[in-house]
């Protein structure tokens, strides 16, 4: 069985990358399905829920690998400038999409990469490593402000939820191996836990968003390959499309 599939023999059983972003698509069209077609339907919306925790899942997981982060800002600030202006001409109102809210997570996560590098490199004085501390966290003010002035995706709960996911990742710097060990699927998902708590708290989808957690289930089996079939393009374009051919039923068919 190749590893295209939900299983990989290269690492024993378990899902890879491809197969649980695929999933996640198929559970993020579930939810816009109910939301476009059927909203009285709350089932679909609840199993929409596990989407959003496997999609920022893997944005830590790729800025943690990326060897060009201007690259994939750049993409994903394309691909939310793009759809976010489609939706503002076609409904009269500015809204940010979830490209806009991993754009800030992306930003935001390569921040703090650069801020443990300093932190752990002895060619840096104290004042350099408060200096980007700092930079840090007035970068983390500045995205809650605007993301209290502009609506996007699960708030700021959302942009922070991949952030939190990236912090355990010390392998890029110089730090005690004893740190570098925590950057594990285990204590990722602790993380993450952490971060779907904040959206139910935030009253993300008031009344059914605790079913977020229900996405642990799948990320537990995670066995840190690609996989093949992997396509990282096809994740761009999936959600304008979708989006766009249920609006287009929605109002013109149904």
């Amino acid at each position: 069985m190749q590893d295209f599939t939900f299983f990989s023999h290269e690492n024993g059983r378990g899902f890879s990358a491809a197969a649980l972003k695929y999933s996640a698509c198929v559970f993020m069209l579930i939810d816009h399905i109910g939301y476009f077609l059927f909203p009285q339907n709350v089932f679909l919306r609840i199993l929409g829920r596990m989407a959003f925790p496997i999609f920022a899942f893997f944005i830590a997981e790729g800025c943690g690998y990326t060897r060009n982060p201007i690259k994939r800002v750049s993409l994903i600030f394309f691909c939310a400038v793009i759809f976010d202006a489609v939706y503002f001409f076609s409904q009269g109102e500015p809204y940010g999409s979830v490209f806009a809210t991993f754009f800030f997570s992306c930003v935001l996560i390569f921040i703090l990469a650069g801020v443990k590098r300093r932190i752990f490199s002895k060619d840096k004085t104290y004042f350099e490593k408060i200096v980007f501390c700092l930079i840090f966290f007035i970068s983390l003010i500045a995205v809650y402000f605007f993301t209290l002035i502009y609506h996007v995706d699960y708030g700021f709960a959302g942009v922070i939820t991949p952030v939190l996911i990236s912090l355990p990742n010390f392998d890029k710097t110089d730090a005690p191996i004893k740190l570098k060990s925590l950057n594990i699927l285990p204590v990722k998902l602790l993380f993450l836990s952490a971060g779907i708590l904040l959206t139910v708290l935030s009253g993300i989808m008031e009344g059914i968003q605790q079913y977020a957690f229900l996405s642990l289930i799948l990320l537990i089996f995670y066995n840190g390959k690609k996989g093949k079939g992997y396509s990282k393009y096809f994740f761009y374009l999936f959600y304008p499309l979708h989006i766009f051919i249920l609006y287009i039923i929605s109002e013109f068919v149904l």
